[in-house]
């Protein structure tokens, strides 16, 4: 629990005891140290709180968002769908296609999936390997049809994919990782699954964890501000990281349990001092 700044306490006692120089060189000691806690407890004011600033009515904005490239560990889904289900039955059909069309909950899709290789392919029963590292779900796809039409007639696949993650931390109420069961996500997306950030977050410093093969890149973005709604992070990725970095204010207000002891023992001593004078 917190401690508000009146529960510092004082030993007054000094203040009676002491000589009258001391006594005012103690009473400003005092002055001096409780608006230090008080400031320590200072309130958020509402510009830091607000998002998505100025207000200014009606607006439009138009945020990129580049298309995905596949990554090693990605889980694909392959569907496949034709007027001769006998015929798509070796290339695993029955077991991807029904998997994909009449599961009961996202994660039976998920286990169902192809994940792309640490060299950066996948492997289809028949079909063989694709690359896959690198390319859209789309490119992917359009490998496997070009492949497929030389094997079935008719036979269409549709290629999506289901290991759309990321993970909020921070100054939020639930934090954790969330999977998205769509093609798109944004970042208040991914806040509101997380319950919003807490009032001790610092809207104008949420960071974003993007990794793009074997880098890592972070980027600080300002929620305060509109620009966010149109710069090139309003839409997530796979494996984003969202951190929602606490306000100074939070870690002066833990500091005050501390400082309350600290003072309580100044005072003390300031009393030992003046009764042994």
């Amino acid at each position: 629990m917190l401690m508000h700044p009146t529960h510092v306490r004082f030993n007054v006692s000094v203040l009676r005891l002491a000589k009258p120089p001391l006594r005012r060189c103690l009473a400003q000691l005092c002055y001096v140290a409780l608006l230090g806690c008080l400031s320590l407890g200072g309130c958020i004011p509402r510009a830091r709180l607000a998002y998505f600033q100025p207000n200014t009515g009606t607006a439009t904005y138009n945020p990129p968002r580049p298309p995905y490239k596949l990554q090693a560990g990605d889980v694909l889904s392959v569907r496949y769908s034709g007027t001769d289900p006998a015929a798509l039955a070796p290339f695993g059909a029955d077991a991807m296609g029904q998997a994909g069309a009449n599961a009961i909950n996202a994660l039976q899709t998920f286990m169902a999936g192809y994940s792309v290789s640490d060299s950066g392919t996948i492997f289809l029963p028949v079909l063989g390997s694709f690359r896959a590292a690198d390319a859209t779900a789309e490119e992917v796809e359009a490998r496997i049809q070009s492949r497929l039409n030389t094997l079935v007639r008719g036979a269409v696949v549709k290629v999506r994919l289901v290991s759309f993650k990321i993970t909020v931390l921070g100054e939020v109420r639930n934090p954790g990782t969330y999977y998205n069961y769509n093609e798109v996500l944004t970042l208040p997306e991914a806040l509101g699954l997380a319950g919003d950030m807490t009032d001790a977050a610092d809207r104008r410093a949420v960071r974003l964890v993007r990794r793009r093969g074997q880098q890592v890149i972070t980027h600080t973005l300002d929620l305060t501000d509109t620009q966010v709604l149109s710069g090139p992070y309003f839409y997530l990725q796979p494996n984003d990281v969202v951190y929602a970095v606490p306000l100074r204010q939070k870690a002066d207000r833990l500091n005050l349990p501390a400082l309350s002891i600290g003072l309580s023992a100044l005072s003390t001593v300031l009393l030992v001092i003046t009764l042994v004078r």
